[in-house]
């Protein structure tokens, strides 16, 4: 799947080393007093080949935040892809989709591509 020219970039940068913790906000897709009822995060095959991971337990399972209306997640490089030079200078952008179904009847479904910045620091 190609890259949409529309993929919205997380603030920030994560180092290919580090476990860090994102906040996808989706209030500026929902309608007023709508929430998410379900989501599908996915990490495309860009991200995959350099090892992004959506990590799970250890407290870092992926959740709606408190008000419905976003999702949190841990992301973190594997550690077997830690070192590639992908991540050198700049980094490379990798992407990660979310599909999401309101709460609203009908149920209306959204999605949206984001990037994470990853780059040795």
């Amino acid at each position: 799947m190609a890259i949409p020219p529309t993929a919205v970039k997380f603030a920030g940068t994560l180092d290919p080393q580090e476990e860090l913790d994102f906040a996808i906000n989706c209030v500026g897709l929902l309608e007023a007093g709508e929430t998410i009822a379900s989501y599908t995060l996915t990490v495309l095959a860009e991200a995959v080949a350099l090892g992004l991971t959506i990590m799970s337990g250890g407290g870092r399972n992926h959740a709606l935040n408190d008000s419905e209306t976003g999702i949190d997640l841990w992301l973190t490089i594997d550690p077997g892809f830690q070192t590639n030079a992908a991540f050198d200078g700049a980094g490379t952008p990798l992407p990660l989709h979310v599909q999401f179904e309101t709460d609203s009847s009908p149920a209306r479904t959204r999605e949206r591509t984001f990037l994470v910045q990853v780059a040795q620091q």
